[in-house]
């Protein structure tokens, strides 16, 4: 296909105010939600239009339309308003999509992959791919909220007093327990059974029976959108002898009934603060905003899980494709779907040279109508197009005030991070966490309320600034800087 481009139009598509989404990423583990944003319009009025998403290196930036975004979220928002069952029925219409999606990750577990045929192989490729696709489908419409939110509703809230703002910052916690929570949860119960087990290694049979179970149910934690990982039982015994030698059983159940209570008050907290809201007069279409977090939060969590398995499957899937065919698992990460389908049933195969050229840069645009593929020249010329300059905007998500150096991390897996210091990246994954945890405060290129980093953010209790557009471009590592999350600004001070 040729593809004229200008400064002022491709495809056909007036070149907009684009957000931009980044972290680690290939073509292939990418599929489930480029094309989830691009066909949203299947369940709403709105939808995000053109879908872009650049690939460099293993590195993919996301960009989506900020102006037919902020459309979708005031949509859903307004019809939320009106009647909340129309959010709800949304949700009820998407379970089904989860089960089917489980049900077909599960298949591919219990079966052996070397002993079916091709046919049967493409088969299961299929099936996960679209159920993934129908999955994520409904569900990406939480990230319409992210440049809503700070362009949108917080300009809202701009006239009201320090007191109403703080109640409402109370309403922005989330009450739920994230599946980092759950796991950490879970993995401190497990410390205190096996801080009873002599030797406390793999070779007693009891303790690696509970430490397979455990790693069966989360072996999945640090997959990304670039890595099918398989975290081993060794990881998860790490992390207990971690905890064994930081903490005593008194210190472990202390922490486990804090996290347990903490959001029971929190609950609590919550309805105070609204009863206060509706008290002082604050209308109702700003309550329901936080409301809809409410559902919001949840829903994004459990789609966040869903696609880090998925991760895991396609990758073992595209394992066994390369390894029939004598592609590399790298060189299998940028094949189309439809190219899978002509390798696996037809034989036909792709040279790799062109699979080589679209790992170091491609870029994938998708409509509600279609989807194209441009690597080498063509993709350079779009990105020309594209890279017009993004504002910076900053937006606080959790209150404090801290100084530090920064190190920015790019790469969860391969970092130079050390204890207390501020966290510079992108946007924050699960495999973020443990950095997090070490964290004096977190900044972020990308984001909003219901972003990841703000939700782990405040159930670790620590700063936070996201959606800066460029921290990782205006800082660098060492940088001396003042974190005044309260206000949504980072100064450097060296």
């Amino acid at each position: 296909m040729n593809l004229e481009v200008s400064k002022e139009n491709f495809l056909g598509i007036k070149n907009p105010d684009w957000w931009t989404q980044e972290c680690p990423a290939v073509l292939q583990l990418c599929y489930g939600f480029m094309t989830g944003f691009a066909k949203i319009g299947k369940y709403f009025k709105n939808d995000y239009g053109a879908v872009l998403v650049l690939f460099k290196k293993d590195y993919g930036v996301h960009y989506l339309d900020k102006k037919k975004s902020i459309e979708l979220a005031e949509s859903v928002f307004a019809n939320f308003v009106e009647n909340q069952r129309s959010f709800t029925k949304i949700i009820r219409q998407w379970r089904p999509l989860r089960r089917k999606l489980l049900s077909i990750q599960h298949k591919i577990e219990r079966t052996n992959l070397e002993k079916i045929d091709n046919k049967a192989l493409f088969k299961l490729f299929d099936r996960l791919l679209n159920a993934y696709i129908e999955e994520y489908t409904p569900a990406m419409v939480v990230e319409a909220f992210e440049p809503y939110t700070p362009d949108v509703f917080y300009p809202k809230l701009s006239g009201y007093s320090k007191e109403i703002k703080q109640q409402l910052k109370t309403l922005e916690q989330a009450t739920f327990k994230s599946f980092i929570t759950t796991h950490q949860i879970e993995l401190l119960k497990l410390a205190l059974i096996l801080r009873k087990f002599e030797p406390l290694d793999l070779s007693n049979t009891k303790v690696y029976k509970l430490l397979s179970k455990f790693q069966r149910k989360y072996f999945w934690l640090s997959n990304n959108y670039r890595d099918g990982i398989v975290l081993m039982p060794e990881h998860f015994l790490n992390l207990i002898k971690q905890e064994l030698d930081k903490k005593d059983d008194v210190q472990i159940r202390t922490e486990l009934e804090k996290i347990s209570v903490g959001l029971i008050n929190l609950k609590h907290k919550k309805i105070k603060a609204r009863e206060s809201l509706v008290a002082s007069g604050v209308p109702r279409d700003i309550l329901a905003f936080y409301e809809l977090l409410e559902q919001i939060g949840p829903w994004h969590d459990e789609r966040k899980r869903l696609m880090l398995l998925s991760s895991h499957y396609t990758t073992v899937l595209l394992k066994e494709i390369g390894r029939r065919f004598d592609y590399s698992l790298p060189e299998m990460n940028y094949f189309q779907p439809q190219e899978i389908k002509a390798l696996l049933l037809g034989g036909v195969r792709m040279d790799v040279a062109v699979l080589v050229e679209r790992r170091e840069i491609c870029v994938w645009i998708g409509t509600k109508d279609s989807e194209y593929l441009f690597s080498g020249k063509e993709a350079e010329e779009i990105m020309q197009v594209v890279e017009s300059g993004r504002n910076l905007k900053f937006h606080e998500v959790i209150t404090g005030l801290v100084q530090g150096k920064v190190r920015i991390v790019l790469d969860a897996q391969n970092n130079e991070f050390k204890d207390g210091e501020i966290l510079v990246t992108t946007m924050t994954r699960p495999e973020f966490v443990p950095l997090m945890k070490r964290s004096l405060a977190v900044i972020t290129d990308e984001g909003g309320l219901t972003c990841h980093a703000s939700i782990i953010s405040r159930e670790l209790g620590i700063p936070c600034v996201v959606g800066t557009r460029t921290a990782t471009r205006a800082l660098k590592d060492g940088d001396f800087v003042e974190v005044r999350a309260h206000r949504g600004e980072v100064r450097v001070l060296n």
